[in-house]
């Protein structure tokens, strides 16, 4: 049995977890060993011990701070939950079913990133729309000398609506009675 039946015919896991050793070795482990190994060489031509320990404390620092194909704030099983449903659903049989397979599972994981950032993003443009509306309703008719405290109360109440969901009710039942609709077109 070659390698690649190896890792076809095990399971999904097992292979993961073969296929993340071995890439810990040689992105992690290879270099170490080359740079222990070019220490006798560099010895006294510009290498000494303060060389060492930075190198050693950077290589620490950068090699736990890898995570392979995560982004900041994705957790490692919301993907298995993912790879294990689709896999469930289709159940591939052959090689080639197996690699359709998986890279569905990573287009499928690759839209829900996008749509978090969407998301995200209309969220953005969202709370600074209603902070300028908000100051619009609230600053109408107002002496010039309050418009500071406006403008604050304006930024807090679009943050509040931003990341707090009663506070987001409040405010765009608040909005609708003032004629804006954020799911009008």
């Amino acid at each position: 049995m070659n390698l690649a039946e190896v890792f076809i015919k095990r399971p999904i896991t097992t292979t993961l977890i073969m296929l993340g050793i071995i890439v810990f070795g040689v992105i992690v482990a290879a270099p170490l060993i080359a740079l222990i190994a070019a220490i006798p060489f560099a010895w006294g031509w510009g290498l000494g011990w303060s060389d060492i320990v930075i190198a050693g404390v950077f290589y620490v620092i950068t090699g736990l701070g890898v995570t392979v194909g995560l982004l900041p704030g994705e957790d490692p099983r919301d993907y298995e939950v993912l790879r294990q449903m689709i896999v469930d659903d289709i159940q591939p049989q052959s090689n080639v079913e197996w690699l359709w397979t998986l890279d569905l599972v990573e287009l499928s994981r690759e839209i829900l990133r996008y749509r978090r950032l969407k998301k995200s993003i209309l969220d953005v443009h969202w709370a600074t729309a209603i902070e300028a509306i908000l100051r619009r309703l609230d600053g109408e008719g107002m002496p010039t000398d309050v418009m500071p405290m406006v403008h604050l109360y304006a930024k807090r109440t679009a943050a509040e609506w931003r990341d707090n969901r009663d506070a987001a009710s409040e405010t765009e039942a608040r909005l609708r009675r003032s004629g804006v609709d954020k799911h009008r077109h």
